[in-house]
C-alpha cells in the first residue's frame, strides 16, 4: 500500500512538471514548435501569450493577430515542415540587451510551395523562450 501512495506522489509530481507552468526547460526549438503549431491553427491571438514581454510592450494582442494573420493566411495549409536551423545571439539590432534564438524551418505550403519559416525568440527572466517575431524568407 505504502508503494503504491509513493507511486502516485512521483506520478503526481511528474505530471505537475510537465504541465504548461514549467517551461524552463524549453528550447527554442520546442517554444518555435509550439508557437507554429498555434500560427497553423490560425490561433493568432493564443499566440500572442507565447509572445515575449517586449513584444507585448510594442502592439496589443489584435494588431499581433492581424499582423500574423496578414503573412500567414496566404501561404496556405502546411503539408511539410522540417527543423532547419537554431542560430543563438547575444544581441539583436534595436533590440533590448538579453539572449536570442532565430529558428528556422524549412516548409512547404499549399499555396506558395517551399518556404523557409523564422521564429524570434528572446529568453525572459524566467528562463522561458518567448516570440519576439515571426517571418516568412
Amino acid at each position: 500500500m505504502r508503494l503504491i501512495l509513493n507511486l502516485i506522489l512521483v506520478l503526481g509530481f511528474v505530471g505537475a512538471c510537465t504541465g504548461e507552468e514549467n517551461r524552463t526547460n524549453e528550447t527554442p526549438q520546442s517554444a518555435a514548435e509550439a508557437f507554429l503549431v498555434l500560427i497553423d491553427q490560425d490561433k493568432y491571438q493564443e499566440s500572442w501569450a507565447e509572445a515575449s514581454t517586449w513584444l507585448r510592450s510594442t502592439s496589443n494582442a489584435i494588431e499581433w493577430a492581424e499582423h500574423a494573420g496578414r503573412i500567414r493566411e496566404p501561404l496556405g495549409v502546411v503539408s511539410h515542415r522540417a527543423f532547419n536551423s537554431v542560430e543563438l545571439e547575444d544581441a539583436l539590432e534595436d533590440m533590448p540587451e538579453g539572449s536570442y534564438a532565430l529558428v528556422f524551418f524549412d516548409t512547404t505550403l499549399e499555396n506558395s510551395g517551399t518556404a523557409s519559416e523564422m521564429v524570434g525568440l528572446m529568453l525572459e527572466d524566467d528562463s522561458t523562450w518567448r516570440v519576439i517575431g515571426y517571418q516568412t524568407l
